[in-house]
């Protein structure tokens, strides 16, 4: 077993006060550096300095001996906000990582457990993450809980292409514009004008504001869907736009694509409706299905909201569980109970990417 690190072994300072390019050099000797989640220096500005509930809050952790950084422990800033449109601010730890030869030596645990003790009781009421299946049971150790497993749901959307792809080992290759894959209805944000997109973002931002809250949910304003839609430097997401013979927007489904063993696929990060049904959900999800030439559509919404009575409805079915693990901060009833699974009302732009 290896010997735990003493406190004089170690000098543990705030995530601000180290370089980059330093957490840069950790981060991407064990987390992915290609894709969405590429760990770029851009794609680092935007997730924790330029994320409008504001910048990451954390820890680093250098050995004393020779002043390496050896771990990071950052937390993102969260708004959610209640049924009752209460604001709850919450942290997400993310991108947590140990340099591989001072791994097992319970730095994990002691800078989660100092930056608990650091976190501001009024600026924070509580801890939300997806930890991996190696992480997760450290969470527990620590005081979190799971509120229970998100099931991520696809769709077979073209079967040809699962034909193509194990009958005729062809793979579709992920490098493709929006153009191509939809008939017309999806548009890439990068093609839609400053105006249009404007219009489009605060259409969506009204829209969830009058959609009834299930649970727990992100505060979806402009401000919020600009950055997680727009700014986003690793993916150019589509916005499955649809008008009514008035032209007024009647819907705008957000999607990203991904591949899956040669096969390209839509992820649904979010549904917006001027009135949100399941009979118009299911409806929109339909439209979506028949304009984008790809192989599957996958999305997570809440249990008992109508985007997941819609997936149902739809012939979604469940193909992937991913842990939801809390920690409240807060005293008893100050707001509803986190660790219960009904508490949540999240969709895959909540869970995915982060």
């Amino acid at each position: 077993m290896s010997r735990k690190l003493s406190d004089d072994e170690l000098s543990i300072v705030p995530l601000a006060s180290v370089d980059t390019p330093k957490i840069l050099d950790l981060l991407c000797g064990s987390l992915s550096t290609v894709g969405a989640t590429a760990k770029t220096a851009k794609f680092w500005q935007w997730k924790h300095e330029d994320n409008p509930f504001g910048a990451s809050v954390g820890l680093c952790a250098h050995s004393a001996g020779n002043s390496s950084l050896i771990a990071v422990r950052p937390f993102m800033r969260w708004e959610l906000l209640t049924p009752d449109r209460s604001v709850v601010y919450a942290l997400r730890p993310v991108d947590t990582v140990t340099h591989p030869g001072w791994r097992g030596k319970g730095l994990f645990t002691k800078l989660t457990r100092a930056a608990i003790n650091d976190v501001d009781k009024d600026s924070a009421k509580l801890f939300f993450n997806t930890p991996n299946s190696s992480s997760f049971p450290g969470y527990i150790k620590l005081g979190w809980n799971c509120a229970k497993e998100l099931a991520v749901a696809i769709k077979i959307n073209r079967v040809s292409h699962f034909v193509s792809r194990f009958l005729f080992n062809r793979r579709i290759e992920l490098g493709q514009k929006w153009s191509s894959i939809s008939i017309g209805g999806t548009r890439s944000a990068s093609s839609l004008s400053e105006d249009e997109l404007n219009s489009v973002l605060a259409w969506c931002a009204k829209a969830d504001d009058r959609r009834p809250k299930a649970g727990l949910r992100t505060s979806r304003n402009v401000d919020f869907l600009k950055w997680r839609y727009v700014d986003q430097p690793n993916v150019d997401y589509g916005f499955f736009i649809r008008k009514g013979d008035d032209g007024q927007l009647q819907s705008v489904v957000v999607v990203r694509l991904e591949e899956r063993k040669g096969i390209v696929g839509a992820l649904i990060q979010d549904v917006f409706l001027g009135e949100s049904t399941e009979k118009s959900v299911a409806n929109a999800l339909k439209c979506l299905g028949r304009d984008l030439n790809v192989g599957f559509l996958a999305a997570h919404f809440s249990p008992g909201t109508s985007e997941y009575s819609a997936l149902r409805r739809n012939l979604f079915f469940p193909v992937k569980k991913i842990k939801l693990a809390t920690r409240s901060l807060s005293e008893d009833g100050e707001f509803i109970d986190p660790s219960e699974f009904g508490s949540w009302d999240l969709s895959l732009s909540d869970i995915e990417v982060f």
